[in-house]
C-alpha cells in the first residue's frame, strides 16, 4: 500500500458528526477546524505523497461548511467526507437544495472530491435478540445501495 485515505470515525463520529451535531455551534466548527489542522500538519505535511488529505466540514451550516472546504482546498486538501444518507444523522434531506447546493458547489469550484463515508448513516436495527454483528455485516451493502439510490435520484450527480 502506497497511499492512504483516512476516514474519520469512532471518537469524532463518521464524517465528523460529533462536531457538526454539537449543541454549541461555534465549538463544533472550531473542533472541525482543529481536526483538519491536525490532519494537515501531523499527517499530510509529514507524508504528502502518501496521505490523501480528506477533510471534514461543519455540515450543520452551509456557509461554515463552504468556508472550511475553501480553506482546506487552498492548502492542498483534495477531498471531503459527507454522510451517505445525511437525513439519518440529523441533517437536511439531499432534496433540500438550499442547504446542499452551496456545499457541493464549493466542492466543484475547488476540485474537492466528495467521499461518502460507508456506514455513516448507521445500521439497520435487527429484531431484539437477533445477532447484531451477523445481520449488520450482511446488510451493510444494502445500506450503501440505498444511499446510492438516494444520491442518484436527488439530481445531484
Amino acid at each position: 500500500m502506497w497511499a492512504l485515505v483516512n476516514f474519520p470515525s469512532q471518537i469524532i463520529g463518521f464524517c465528523g458528526r460529533v462536531f457538526f451535531s454539537a449543541a454549541d455551534c461555534q465549538l463544533g466548527a472550531a473542533c472541525i477546524q482543529a481536526w483538519n489542522d491536525w490532519l494537515y500538519a501531523e499527517w499530510y505535511q509529514a507524508h504528502p505523497s502518501r496521505i490523501v488529505p480528506l477533510g471534514i466540514a461543519y455540515l450543520a451550516d452551509p456557509d461554515v461548511a463552504v468556508a472550511e472546504i475553501w480553506r482546506d482546498a487552498s492548502r492542498g486538501f483534495t477531498s471531503v467526507t459527507l454522510p451517505e444518507r445525511p437525513h439519518e444523522v440529523g441533517l437536511p434531506l439531499l432534496w433540500c437544495r438550499e442547504h446542499w447546493d452551496p456545499i457541493l458547489q464549493a466542492c466543484v469550484d475547488t476540485d474537492t472530491v466528495v467521499l461518502l463515508h460507508v456506514g455513516s448513516s448507521g445500521m439497520q436495527l435487527p429484531p431484539e435478540g437477533a445477532p447484531l454483528l451477523q445481520i449488520g455485516s450482511t446488510l451493510f451493502g444494502q445500506l450503501s445501495l440505498g444511499a446510492c439510490v438516494e444520491w442518484l435520484w436527488s439530481g445531484i450527480p
